[in-house]
């Protein structure tokens, strides 16, 4: 019996840890998705460093402006956020649904990265203009 059970073991890693190969086409999609989200993480820190600076910089005549700026940039932090705690690689039945699946990823993650983008060029101006 101890043998038997060591044998279902043995046999339940090897067909967990030997899924099934990937397709090319999965590969690169997949990959697409990740140059994407690693291109724009690093910018998580920068967020913070706009803010801080934003914050530096509120008085009476521009706080509502920098207060909606600072918004902005939480939105698009958490964006990310979000879509980093949502996002799996997926082990989908068939090749057609994991491609679906990542291609709707791609699509999410490119609208992250154009929110942050975007964010942080108009933070980046407002700490400009009130530097002076």
């Amino acid at each position: 019996m101890r043998l038997f059970r060591l044998f279902l073991f043995l046999l339940s890693i090897i067909i967990v840890s030997c899924g099934p190969p990937k397709d090319p086409a999965y590969e690169k999609l997949f990959d697409e998705v990740m140059v994407i989200h690693d291109e724009v993480m690093p910018k998580m820190t920068d967020i913070n460093r706009a803010k801080k600076k934003l914050r530096k910089l509120k008085d009476g005549s521009n706080e509502e402006l920098i207060t909606l700026q600072i918004e902005q940039l939480d939105e698009a932090d958490e964006a990310m956020m979000s879509w980093m705690h949502e996002f799996d690689k997926p082990e989908l039945p068939t090749l057609e649904e994991n491609l679906n699946y990542l291609n709707k990823e791609k699509v999410k993650i490119q609208k992250v990265s154009d929110q942050m983008l975007q964010s942080l060029q108009e933070a980046d101006l407002l700490i400009k203009t009130y530097s002076k």
